[in-house]
């Protein structure tokens, strides 16, 4: 599975968004999800609100705490494949 998502990921049908660590901090949002989700989560939510594109996460907790406020979309990735 992971070379397959590393071929994937080499295949240049993907887009790479940058994500500055230092102006995720600058927004005090941002900056609270990554003292309580880590910086990885933290980047790709950021990324998403910015490029206004679909977060998919199998974090339900994660999941749970943005869903509903989200200016994005979000999406639990196990439901996402069955629909």
């Amino acid at each position: 599975m992971r070379a397959f998502c590393l071929d994937w990921l080499s295949s240049g049908k993907i887009e790479e968004a940058p994500c500055p660590a230092a102006e995720l901090a600058r927004d005090d949002s941002f900056r609270q999800l990554a003292c309580r989700h880590g910086l990885a989560d933290a980047g790709l939510v950021f990324v998403a609100a910015n490029k206004n594109a679909l977060r998919l996460t199998d974090d339900r907790r994660l999941f749970q705490v943005y869903a509903a406020d989200a200016t994005y979309d979000i999406r639990l990735l196990d439901q996402y494949l069955r629909d």
